[in-house]
Parts: C-alpha cells; structure tokens; sequence
C-alpha cells in the first residue's frame, strides 16, 4: 500500500512539476512573444510618424508650389492690367481719321513721362560735367572740403531726380490698378 501511495505521490509531484514547468516555459514564451509584439508595434508607430513627416514634407512642399504658381498668376495679371491700363487713346476710330489735333494730344501724353526722364537725367549729367570742370580747376576758387560738400549734393540731387522720376513713372500704374 506504501507502494501505491508513493506511486501517486510521484505521480502528483511528477505532475505538478511537470505543470509548473509547462506553465513557466508557457509564460516565458508568452512574454517573448508580447515583447516581440511590443517592438514590432513600436518600430510599426516610428514608421507610421516617419510617413506622416514624409507626406507633411510634401504636402509642405505642394501648398509651396502652389503659393509660388499663384503668385506669378497674380503677377502677370498685374503686368497684363498694368499695359491695359495706359490711359485714354483719343485719336480712335472718326477721330483718328479727322483731327489732327487728337492725334498730337495722344503723342504729347505718351511722351511726356520719358521725355521728362531724359530731360532729368540729361540735368544729372551736365551738373556732373559742370562739377568736373570745378574739381579740374585744382584748388582756383574752391576748397577739397567745398568740393566733397558739392559733390555730396549733385549726387544727392540726381538720386532724388532718377527715383521720382522712375516712381512717378511706374506708380500711376499701380495707382490706376489700385483704384485712384
């Protein structure tokens, strides 16, 4: 009978044994595989954010070019209502074939604004020689000192003529686009 109960009790402790080490190699391999789903999660979540930087990028990228288009869209439109923009013709259609008058009056308003720019810029120029004919003189009648002061001035003078000018010129137009 001692026989048949230590049979059962090796059975037993065999057996629990053999469940606790089932159990633990169960666990082991249980906890290998959730930390092997854990990192493939994680590098799955690097790539997911890796790909929404990506497309950012780009979509980054998209609204550039598209700013970028629209831009030289709005350009040109500028540039093309700009030349639309030049003012009345007068001498058109009966006119044109009837009054010399009008005809003068279109020539006179479209030359006005370069002949004024030549005219000054011609000014610049003969202040310019005028003072190298000053400087040449060599001391007879002016001192360094009055002729760095002049010199300080004409360039002064020809840049406020040359910007005027060139943004008197240049800025109806947009005054006109603007509204005015």
């Amino acid at each position: 009978m001692f026989e048949l109960f230590g049979s059962a009790a090796t059975a037993i402790l065999g057996g629990g044994i053999t469940g606790i080490l089932g159990t633990s190699i169960t666990a082991i391999f249980e906890f290998a595989n959730r930390k092997a789903a854990s990192k493939h999660e994680l590098k799955m979540r690097e790539m997911d954010i890796t790909e929404m930087k990506e497309e950012w990028a780009m979509r980054t990228k998209v609204v550039e070019i598209e700013a970028a288009a629209a831009t030289d869209v709005a350009d040109a439109q500028l540039m093309s209502t700009s030349y639309s923009m030049q003012g009345p013709v007068f001498a058109t259609g009966e006119r044109w074939r009837n009054s010399m008058p009008y005809m003068i009056l279109d020539l006179i308003r479209g030359a006005i604004r370069p002949l004024i720019t030549i005219f000054l810029g011609w000014v610049a120029w003969q202040i310019y020689q005028d003072l190298a004919v000053v400087l040449a003189a060599n001391g007879r009648g002016i001192t360094v000192t009055q002729a760095m002061t002049l010199m300080e001035t004409i360039v002064n003078t020809i840049l406020y003529m040359a910007s005027s000018s060139i943004l008197w010129w240049f800025g109806t137009r947009m005054k006109m686009k603007i509204g005015g």
